[in-house]
């Protein structure tokens, strides 16, 4: 019962955030920037439910083991997602580049830091 439900709010978050955007995009089509803003939410959600659910050492780790925190996460995950997509859409603001490339390279920096300090901690790493 409860794989399943953590397997089902994962298939609804990925769901709801892909739907959301092919809506925003079909209703708002001249939105600038909207191709590498759906590029940009395509890979951290990716991103995201990969290394939440797909990278733990754990035996089953879409088990809850009485831990109600597995499920806040994915909903602040998905809460957080859904209203910056909302946001691109709704509120258009012009595109500044320099934050753009600045936040683009810490969220790199910021992944591959993750991959560095897993493969340093090695059999000390849980998640």
């Amino acid at each position: 019962m409860r794989i399943k439900l953590i397997s089902f709010l994962i298939c609804f978050s990925i769901l709801s955030v892909t739907i959301s955007t092919v809506i925003l995009n079909i209703l708002f089509p001249y939105r600038n920037g909207k191709t590498l803003f759906n590029l940009y939410v395509v890979l951290v959600t990716l991103e995201r439910v990969w290394e939440t659910f797909y990278t733990t050492k754990e035996k089953e780790p879409r088990k809850l083991a009485g831990d109600w925190t597995w499920i806040l996460v994915i909903f602040t995950y998905l809460i957080t997602g859904l209203s910056t997509i909302f946001e691109f859409f709704m509120f258009p603001k012009g595109l500044n580049i320099i934050v753009s490339i600045i936040s683009s390279f810490v969220f790199i920096l910021a992944f591959l830091l993750r991959i560095w300090a897993v493969n340093t901690l090695a059999d000390q790493w849980t998640t």
